[in-house]
């Protein structure tokens, strides 16, 4: 077994969708992106729910990194390899990941202006690693067996 699969099936049980419920999961994400119904969704900057705001909400999920690091050690290091964020949104995970550790970021999203975002973000760090491109789940712009680790939390 792959360190990735090892990973994966340790710190979430992974879930495979085909035909019809892999489309309607699919298109349910769609909907609060690309509909006026993504005023409900995370992806703006009044947040709906517990966050007042897309910085606390960034700085939330940023304070789960060293969380996120324990799950990761007992299986990989990230340092030197190759590592996918899917929906990556702003690349505020993957800029917090590679302040502790060194690797290969790929951030992955399906809107430009959040792939925009997160390029934007990686040149104001200072990393020339990184990475970003238009994608998601179903149609990931990578080539195959080029990624160590893959991720998509939120």
């Amino acid at each position: 077994m792959e360190a990735t699969e090892i990973l994966n099936s340790a710190v979430v049980p992974s879930i495979i969708l085909n035909g019809p419920v892999q489309h309607l999961c699919y298109g349910m994400a769609r909907v609060f992106l690309n509909t006026p119904l993504r005023r409900f969704g995370f992806r703006c900057d009044k947040l709906c729910n517990r966050w007042d705001s897309m910085d606390s909400f960034i700085s939330d999920r940023v304070a789960d990194v060293s969380l996120y690091r324990q799950r990761f050690a007992p299986f990989m290091s990230l340092e030197g390899k190759v590592v996918m964020d899917l929906g990556c949104n702003r690349g505020y995970l993957l800029d917090a990941f590679l302040r502790e550790e060194k690797f290969k970021a790929i951030g992955v999203d399906m809107t430009e202006a959040m792939a925009e975002r997160a390029r934007g973000s990686a040149r104001a760090a200072g990393f020339a690693n990184v990475e970003v491109r238009l994608g998601d789940a179903l149609a990931l712009p990578i080539d195959s067996a080029t990624v160590n680790c893959t991720w998509s939390m939120y």
